[in-house]
């Protein structure tokens, strides 16, 4: 009897342990653009905590195929985080993403420093993406052949708006990802995506 309680202490040990590390894992999960990477936070989980590997999506090979995931975070020198991007490869094109975290009304246009978010009766100013998202692409497409085509799109939350943005950068919902990479129709070799994908771990 002694034995089965303390297999049962053991058991609702490793569950507690299991969910306590699962609860802080979904903080950091919860909001953000992986709901759109990956099919449930339970791949999310996995692959995030105990693979130490977010490359690769189920979710994704079941929609587009074959393709690999970078993910890219810029912090300031508070080390705030300032620019955010995923970039996916698949054999249909190379679509760099630029993350907009923050809920609102945005209004600015592609000539301003900063564009305007309004939200709850107030106003607040982040940095204009273009210069940025360019040099982003500009990165990628210097890794490829001088011809290689690299879409680029701005994403923000789905209970945002930005119809008023006067823009010529695509911009999307967080629930668009998908969509916007079915429309792609750009060829990119399987190898050319490993190797180059090789390339950017070991950097890291």
């Amino acid at each position: 009897m002694e034995d089965w309680i303390l297999f049962i202490g053991f058991l609702s040990a490793l569950l507690f342990i299991f969910i306590f590390k699962a609860i802080r894992v979904y903080n950091g999960y919860k909001g953000k653009i992986f709901k759109e990477i990956y099919s449930s936070f339970i791949e999310y989980y996995f692959k995030y905590k105990y693979k130490k590997n977010l490359s690769v999506s189920g979710w994704l090979n079941q929609e587009i195929g074959f393709h690999r995931i970078l993910f890219n975070s810029y912090l300031n020198q508070e080390k705030k985080l300032v620019h955010e991007f995923v970039t996916i490869f698949h054999e249909k094109g190379i679509m760099v993403f630029y993350i907009v975290t923050s809920i609102g009304e945005y209004t600015g246009n592609d000539t301003d420093k900063y564009w305007i978010l309004k939200r709850d009766n107030k106003s607040y100013r982040i940095l204009n993406p273009k210069a940025m998202i360019s040099e982003h692409v500009d990165y990628i497409k210097s890794q490829f052949d001088a011809d290689t085509i690299v879409d680029s799109c701005v994403l923000f939350t789905d209970n945002s708006d930005f119809k008023k943005l006067k823009t010529k950068l695509k911009c999307a919902h967080y629930h668009q990802l998908t969509d916007e990479l079915k429309q792609q129709n750009n060829i990119v070799s399987r190898l050319t995506i490993t190797e180059l994908f090789k390339t950017w771990t070991k950097k890291k």
